[in-house]
C-alpha cells in the first residue's frame, strides 16, 4: 500500500510563505494532526486488506535543536 504527503507537506510550506497571519505554532499542529490521521487512516486500511491482526509500533529518541 503506497501513499504519500507531498502534497501535504507542499500545503504548509506554501502557506507558511503565503499567509503570514497564520501562526507557525498552528501550522505545525494541523501537519502533526492531518499527517497522524492520515497515518491512522492508512494503516486501518492495511490492516483490513491484509487480514493482519496485530501491528507493532516503535519510537525512537531524537534531540531536538533550538536555533
Amino acid at each position: 500500500m503506497d501513499f504519500s504527503f507531498s502534497g501535504i507537506k507542499t500545503a504548509v510550506l506554501n502557506l507558511n510563505h503565503n499567509r503570514k497571519d497564520i501562526k507557525k505554532e498552528d501550522l505545525c499542529a494541523s501537519f502533526e494532526y492531518t499527517v497522524t490521521d492520515m497515518l491512522i487512516q492508512n494503516t486501518k486500511k492495511a490492516l483490513q486488506e491484509t487480514r493482519i491482526k496485530k501491528i507493532a509500533l516503535a519510537r525512537t529518541e531524537y534531540q531536538q535543536i533550538h536555533t
